[in-house]
């Protein structure tokens, strides 16, 4: 402990970097489980039906029907920076709502 007018003694300057160096390995832990947690938050919340949907308002995107109709696309700078950001964070794929996005 570090009293204000008394020089700490060597001791307790090593014990001080001890507990700071406790406490930093605790933050970086503590951080690495949030993110782990925010992760695995959003990977279930974008598998439930509608979920996403209204954080994203996908359907209002100029979407483009592929020649075989099976599906549409869009440029990825007309899709919104959300959109982008869950994807990019699914590894590239995501289900919302029905439909599973891909950003290819």
């Amino acid at each position: 402990m570090i009293v204000e007018g008394v020089a700490p003694t060597p001791r307790c300057l090593e014990e001080a970097r001890e507990v700071l160096g406790w406490i930093d390995s605790r933050i970086e832990g503590l951080e690495r489980g949030l993110q782990t947690l925010k992760t695995l938050r959003e990977f279930i919340a974008s598998s439930i039906p509608g979920e996403t949907q209204s954080m994203l308002d996908i359907e209002s995107l100029p979407w483009r029907p592929f020649k075989n109709g099976v599906g549409e696309w869009i440029f990825e700078d007309e899709a919104g920076q959300e959109l982008i950001e869950l994807l990019s964070k699914q590894g590239g794929k995501a289900m919302i709502g029905e439909y599973i996005y891909i950003l290819a």
